[in-house]
C-alpha cells in the first residue's frame, strides 16, 4: 500500500483525494492506514468466472454490513461466516463479501468468496499444488510482481478461433514476473 508505485498511481488519478474520503466516510475504512495489503486473482477472461480480492487489514464489519443493506444488499450465512451480497446490477456480476477471519476480508463473485471461505476452513491451500509452488519459488525471489497459471485453461476459456486454437503449443503452465517500486 505503500510503494512508490502505488503513489504514482494514485497521484495521476482524478479526483483521488475526494473518492477516498467518500469511500472512508461509508465505509469507515482509511485505505491509507487501514489495508496493509491486498491479494488479488482473476480465473480466466470472462467476467462471470470470478476473480477474488482479499485484503487484510482493520474492518468493522458492522458498517460493512449496514452499508449494504442500506443499498439492497442481503447479509446471509456460509458455513459459519457472515456474507454480504450486493444487489445485482444489470450487466455486473454480483459481488459477494465476507470476513473471513478477523481483519482478513474477501470479495468477489458470491462462488469465488464460498470456495475462498472452504479453502480457509479446511486449511486447503494452493501451497498443496507442488508444479504451482515449483513456478513461485522460481520467480518470486527476483520479483514482487508475478502471475503464475494454467495456460491451457486459459486457452480453452479465450474461445479462440478454431484455425488458432490448433496452432496453440502445448504449454501447460505460464510464469510472468516483474519488479515494482517506481515503474516497471
Amino acid at each position: 500500500m505503500d510503494s512508490d508505485l502505488r503513489t504514482r498511481l494514485t497521484s495521476a488519478m482524478p479526483m483521488h483525494g475526494q473518492g477516498q474520503q467518500e469511500f472512508q466516510a461509508q465505509t469507515c475504512i482509511d485505505i491509507e492506514k487501514d489495508i496493509d495489503y491486498i491479494v488479488a486473482s482473476a480465473a480466466g477472461p470472462n467476467p462471470e468466472a470470478g476473480g477474488l480480492i482479499v485484503a487484510r487489514g482493520r474492518f468493522n464489519d458492522t458498517q460493512l454490513e449496514g452499508l449494504a443493506l442500506q443499498h439492497g444488499g442481503q447479509v446471509g450465512d456460509y458455513k459459519g461466516k457472515r456474507v454480504v451480497n450486493a444487489p445485482t446490477r444489470e450487466g455486473h456480476p454480483q459481488l459477494t463479501l465476507a470476513i473471513v477471519e478477523p481483519g482478513l476480508g474477501a470479495i468477489g463473485t458470491q462462488a469465488t468468496v464460498e470456495r475462498a471461505i472452504d479453502a480457509q476452513l479446511t486449511s486447503h491451500s494452493i501451497t498443496s499444488n507442488e508444479e504451482m509452488m515449483q513456478l513461485v519459488g522460481d520467480i518470486a525471489s527476483n520479483s514482487n510482481a508475478w502471475a503464475v497459471g494454467r495456460f491451457d485453461t486459459m486457452i480453452q476459456q479465450a474461445k479462440l478461433p478454431a484455425e488458432i486454437a490448433t496452432k496453440v503449443p502445448p504449454v501447460k503452465w505460464f510464469a510472468a514476473s516483474g519488479h515494482i517500486n517506481g515503474g516497471i
